[in-house]
């Protein structure tokens, strides 16, 4: 499935005091629209907590299962796919946990899933972490990049993982990278993803054709 993306300026601005937990926009699915510039595309998601958007580069972008399904995309040759992970499948309790190790305990249980399935990625590269301070109105972030190769293959597919704490639950986007060629181009999504990061937490900020 292909989509035509319309213009937009991604720049969303509240009050200091703007902080909600519900989602404003829907409660499942997503949205994309295409960049103002037209370098890359807008992805809205939706959930029960706060519905949250973030931008990446690229020329084209396709939707094998939809934008009701599994929200797994395709932006020039690398395969995407947005997660979101309740702390409570890989810990006890978070509360009063830094982010950061809830990040990190999410990436051994990651990993270790892994490692039951017949991939050859069995080797865990980890590639630190990243801060995003708070800014108008929205909250701050703590970025986790995390890398699951081949040792056999070091310039073959890798799979990459960029985890970060929103609205309660560890959201994940995933990217799977056919060779080395295709690293510098999952890098600069990452770099968007994490700069562009943020909550959609008033209903005028959401997207004209929000899934329901």
């Amino acid at each position: 499935m292909r989509i035509k993306c319309v213009g937009l300026l991604f720049l969303l601005i509240f009050p200091s005091s703007a902080f909600a937990s519900a989602s404003p926009c829907g409660k499942s699915g997503m949205t994309v629209l295409r960049a103002n510039d037209g370098g890359g595309f807008i992805f809205y998601v939706f959930r029960e907590g706060p519905d949250f958007a973030f931008e990446l580069p690229g020329k084209e972008t396709s939707f094998p299962d939809g934008l009701s399904g599994p929200r797994r995309f395709l932006i020039d040759g690398i395969h995407f796919e947005s997660l979101l992970v309740k702390p409570s499948a890989f810990m006890k309790s978070e509360k009063g946990v830094a982010d950061l190790e809830i990040l990190k305990k999410h990436q051994a249980y990651e990993f270790e899933f892994m490692q039951k399935t017949p991939t050859p990625l069995r080797q865990l590269i980890e590639l630190g972490p990243r801060e995003k301070p708070a800014a108008n109105g929205q909250p701050s972030f703590t970025f986790y990049l995390w890398e699951a190769a081949d040792p056999r293959d070091p310039k073959g597919a890798r799979q990459y993982f960029l985890s970060t704490v929103s609205g309660g639950e560890v959201t994940v986007l995933s990217a799977i990278v056919p060779n080395q060629a295709k690293e510098g181009e999952a890098m600069r999504a990452f770099n968007s993803y994490a700069s562009s990061f943020q909550h959609v937490l008033k209903k005028e900020q959401c997207p004209e054709k929000a899934s329901k």
